[in-house]
This record gives structure tokens, C-alpha cells and sequence, in this order.
């Protein structure tokens, strides 16, 4: 028998290792998908299904205000750009925090909404960087 819980767990933490690669497309760094993805098994094997690590709330909260803060230190500094990545690289930190806690609705709709805006700002950043090249073949396909 299938799990619905858990086949969505499965798609929630695909999703954030594809948005978090959909920024690397734009600005070739890895750091983070690579952060991401391990993230996302470390939560699939370790909170999901053993549940041998989970963050409460109050711990969850404390660590998300210091991920807001790196990529926050460096948004007002920089033009529109870096502020996209700083923006994006903030909805990934959050991602990660959220994958750490244990999942209700609550955490799924939320780790949802920043995937989707995940992908938003990363497909912002990457139209930002296109070529007339990569505009015809993108009207081509």
C-alpha cells in the first residue's frame, strides 16, 4: 500500500532540490543545491521516517532568524541582481530549517509556498542573464 504522507514528502524535498538548482542555472554556484539535497535526505531518512532528529518549534524559529540574517546582510549592499540571489538563497536557508521539523500541514503548505517562490525569483534571475540566443531557442520549444 502506498503512503500518501510519504510520497509527499518525497515530492516536497525534490521540489526544494529543484529550486534550489534553478538558481545554480543562474549564477553557477552549487553550494547551496548541494545543501539542499542533503538536506532534504537527511530529512526524508532521519525526521520523516526514523524520527531520530527533529527541531521543535522554538529551536526552528531561533535557526531561521539567524539564516534570514546571512542573506539579508547582503541585499542592501548590491543592485537588483545580487538582491534576487539574496533574496533566493534566504527562501533556501528557510526550506532547510522547515525540512528539520517534524511535518503537518502546516510545514508542507509552507515548505510549498517557498518552493514556488523559489522557483519564481530563480526563473526572474535567469531571465535577467538570457541572450537573444536562449530567447529564440526557448520560442522554439
Amino acid at each position: 500500500m502506498i503512503n500518501i504522507e510519504r510520497v509527499l514528502q518525497w515530492n516536497i524535498a525534490l521540489i526544494v532540490v529543484v529550486g534550489a538548482l534553478l538558481l545554480s542555472l543562474g549564477n553557477g554556484q552549487y553550494f547551496l543545491p548541494i545543501l539542499a539535497g542533503g538536506s532534504a535526505l537527511f530529512s526524508l531518512i532521519f525526521v520523516d521516517k526514523l524520527g531520530w532528529f527533529v527541531l521543535n518549534r522554538f529551536a526552528a524559529n531561533i535557526l531561521a532568524l539567524i539564516v534570514a540574517v546571512i542573506p539579508l546582510l547582503n541585499f542592501f549592499d548590491n543592485d537588483n541582481q545580487a538582491q534576487l540571489v539574496s533574496i533566493a538563497r534566504l527562501l533556501i536557508h528557510l526550506q532547510i530549517v522547515l525540512l528539520l521539523e517534524k511535518k503537518t500541514s502546516r510545514i508542507y503548505w509552507q515548505l510549498f509556498i517557498l518552493s514556488v517562490l523559489q522557483v519564481a525569483v530563480s526563473y526572474t534571475h535567469l531571465r535577467a542573464h538570457e541572450t537573444r540566443h536562449d530567447l529564440v531557442c526557448r520560442l522554439l520549444l
